[in-house]
């Protein structure tokens, strides 16, 4: 099961357990090597509408946004999840709009900002430069 240990939760709705590192900020790769060197992932997001939701609900604002396990793939305007090689096309309507675009903003975070949720309440995708620093969020593998 999902540890109890501090900055541990269970998400139902997608049967995912995460660890969420509060204050502390990485970029893209740091923030992967980080997950790793305990055994983590950065998270794919099976419900990501669910988990801003959470995340808004537990910590508050937590800005900058936690990084996801995407990708931009190559120079298109799809992202690609690391973990399963699933696509998420720039049509996909989790995007917040206007959103991928075509530019060098080649992470994808979860957009937790209230004013973002409020306005985009179902629009969890947002993507910004690897080279920022942003919150870390983990996945824990459930066997």
């Amino acid at each position: 099961g999902c540890p109890t240990e501090d900055g541990f939760f269970y998400q139902s709705s997608s049967n995912q357990c995460f660890k969420y590192f509060g204050e502390e900020r990485y970029n893209f790769n740091e923030a992967a090597e980080r997950c790793e060197s305990e055994s983590l992932t950065l998270p794919h997001a099976y419900d990501a509408v669910g988990l801003r939701w959470y995340m808004l609900e537990r910590y508050g604002n937590p800005t900058p946004a936690p990084w996801l396990n995407a990708i931009r793939v190559g120079n298109t305007t799809d992202f690609i999840w690391q973990d399963n090689n699933v696509i998420i096309t720039s049509q996909n309507p989790l995007w917040i709009q206007g959103r991928p675009g075509n530019n060098n903003e080649n992470c994808l975070i979860l957009a937790v900002n209230p004013r973002t949720i409020s306005s985009q309440p179902n629009r969890p995708y947002y993507n910004i430069l690897c080279s920022l620093p942003s919150h870390l969020l983990c996945e824990f593998p459930l066997t």
